[in-house]
């Protein structure tokens, strides 16, 4: 049920274009101000990203503090 129910969110959100992929999370420096004025643009909506096993510490450091990211 739970799986259906990513299927219909993920599905919705790329009928709306608002998907968005990146090839990696990797990012030179662990401050949420960088991090912040890398994601201006889409900070409109809550952002969710998902990472591989093992994400980048920088990335997961500066998006702690960010009220509209979870990683």
């Amino acid at each position: 049920m739970r799986l259906k129910a990513i299927n219909v969110m993920l599905s919705a959100k790329l009928y709306e274009d608002r998907i968005i992929l990146l090839d990696s999370e990797a990012i030179d420096f662990h401050k949420t101000k960088y991090l912040e004025e890398m994601l201006q643009p889409f900070l409109t909506d809550r952002l969710t990203f998902l990472t591989s096993f093992d994400p980048n510490e920088n990335f997961t450091l500066a998006a702690k503090n960010l009220k509209n990211v979870s990683v």
